[in-house]
């Protein structure tokens, strides 16, 4: 199993996700049986939240590594610091 992490910014995947996520599906492509598992938070959580949550996720799931599991685990700005950090133009 791996584990992709997939950070975007104002609902679009960022610059640095762009080859992760293209090795992910191809991965999933070249799979006789593949599979997905996909995490979504559900906001104004800090950055660093979810991509500490997606690392606890991924140890929990270690069992299911021998079966051939793909996880994505998109993770985006979403406090209500970063939203405000990100959007502070936009607010003046």
């Amino acid at each position: 199993m791996s584990q992709t992490i997939l950070f975007t910014r104002d609902g679009r995947l960022d610059a640095e996700s762009v080859q992760p996520v293209d090795d992910m599906l191809a991965r999933l492509s070249a799979a006789q049986n593949p599979r997905l598992l996909l995490f979504v938070h559900g906001g104004l959580v800090p950055e660093s939240l979810g991509v500490d949550t997606a690392d606890k996720l991924q140890s929990a799931l270690a069992p299911l590594a021998q079966a051939g599991w793909e996880t994505g685990f998109p993770v985006w700005r979403s406090s209500i610091g970063e939203t405000i950090g990100i959007n502070q133009d936009a607010l003046s």
